[in-house]
């Protein structure tokens, strides 16, 4: 985590190398397959992001570790704890967005669903 947050740029995010890991870290290697994909839905990730819909992985790689160095730097005393929790737990994205800006994952497009009846109802029902 700690070469995460040292990141000052883009370039300096896709430069990141993979440490080796020890016995312990390797047997809780995280499983990204089955981590829930709804983080970048938490109100902190669309600040970091600007709210932005599309952008690079090792730009949001930038921008998060960003935001999360200036969550630290203006702690309060009585928050640092929880603070420090947060950072932790944003590991994995970040090395989520590292891989992805490292080619280690397949692109996604997002398109609008298809046209059809079922698809229509479905959204439909979502939306009431």
């Amino acid at each position: 985590m700690k070469q995460f947050l040292e990141v000052e740029n883009e370039e300096e995010f896709e430069s990141l190398k993979a440490d080796e890991s020890t016995e312990e870290e390797e047997k809780n290697k995280p499983d990204f397959f089955q981590r829930p994909n709804h983080v970048f839905c938490h109100p902190f990730m669309i600040f970091a992001l600007e709210g932005r819909g599309s952008i690079g992985a090792g730009e949001a790689g930038v921008k998060v570790v960003e935001q999360l160095n200036a969550m630290k730097d203006s702690a309060e005393a009585n928050d640092v704890e929880s603070v420090a929790g947060f950072i932790v737990g944003a590991h994995p994205t970040l090395a989520f967005l590292w891989a992805a800006n490292q080619g280690l994952s397949e692109p996604v497009k997002l398109t609008f669903p298809p046209d059809s009846d079922n698809v229509d109802e479905l959204c439909n029902n979502t939306l009431q």
